[in-house]
C-alpha cells in the first residue's frame, strides 16, 4: 500500500477503464456525457496505484486496499499546483453529479471555489493562479457525490453574476470543454482515481464525437 504520493504510477487499463467510466458517467449530463461520446481509440485511461502493482490488480477498479487514505488526492493537489505555477490559465473544475443546483450547498470552505451550474447540475471550481494545494484538497472533500469527476481546462472563466450558484450556457461551458487537457474520476473504492487525456492531442474539444 502507497503511504506517500511519490510512490504512486500510472498503469494503462483500456477497455476496462472505458467500461468503469460509462458506468459511472453514462446517464450524467455536461462533462460526463461529453466524455462517453469520444471514441475509445481517442482516449488514454490510466489507473493511478502503487509502484509494483500488476495490470490485472490495477483493472480491479472497485476495489480498495491499494492507497492510503488522501494519498492520491495529494497527488493530484501537488500535480495540479505545479501545473498552474507553469502554465497559466489552469482551472479546477469538478461536476458534483449527484448534486442538484437548487440544492443548499454550505460545506465550502475555501474562499477562492466558485461555483456555477450547466444543464441542473452543479460545478464547483478554482480559478486562481497557481492553484492551491490547501484550496485543491478542500475542494475535493466538500464534494457530495459518491463519485468524483474532477478535470483541469486551459481557461479563466469569469462569472458576471450575483447568484450563489449562476447558470452558465452551451457557449461558455463549450468553452471550457474545448481546453479540457485532463480527466480524473474517482476509482478503487474512492481511494484513488483514473486519469483520461485525448490521445495525441492537447484537448478534449480537439476529438471528435462519434455518432
Amino acid at each position: 500500500m502507497a503511504n506517500q504520493a511519490g510512490e504512486l504510477i500510472e498503469i494503462e487499463l483500456g477497455g476496462k477503464g472505458l467500461e468503469y467510466v460509462r458506468g459511472i458517467c453514462g446517464d450524467i449530463s455536461g462533462i460526463c456525457s461529453r466524455l462517453c461520446r469520444i471514441e475509445s481509440k481517442n482516449l488514454t485511461i490510466t489507473g493511478l496505484v502503487p509502484q509494483g502493482t500488476s495490470k490485472s490488480r490495477a483493472e480491479q477498479l472497485n476495489a480498495g486496499g491499494l492507497v492510503s487514505p488522501h494519498i492520491a488526492w495529494d497527488w493530484l493537489a501537488n500535480q495540479t499546483n505545479e501545473l498552474s505555477s507553469k502554465q497559466q490559465p489552469v482551472m479546477l473544475l469538478a461536476q458534483d453529479i449527484w448534486m442538484q443546483a437548487t440544492d443548499k450547498y454550505n460545506r465550502l470552505n475555501a474562499p477562492d471555489i466558485e461555483r456555477f451550474s450547466y444543464l441542473g447540475c452543479p460545478y464547483h471550481f478554482l480559478n486562481s493562479q497557481p492553484l492551491q494545494v490547501d484550496d485543491v484538497q478542500c475542494l475535493v472533500q466538500s464534494l457530495t457525490s459518491i463519485h468524483t469527476v474532477l478535470a483541469i481546462s486551459h481557461y479563466h472563466l469569469e462569472l458576471a453574476s450575483d447568484e450563489s450558484i449562476p447558470a452558465i450556457y452551451d457557449t461558455t461551458f463549450d468553452e471550457v470543454w474545448k481546453r479540457i487537457s485532463q480527466i480524473f474520476i474517482d476509482a478503487y473504492d474512492q481511494e484513488s482515481f483514473l486519469v483520461l487525456r485525448p490521445k495525441n492531442r492537447n484537448y478534449f474539444g480537439e476529438l471528435p464525437y462519434c455518432d
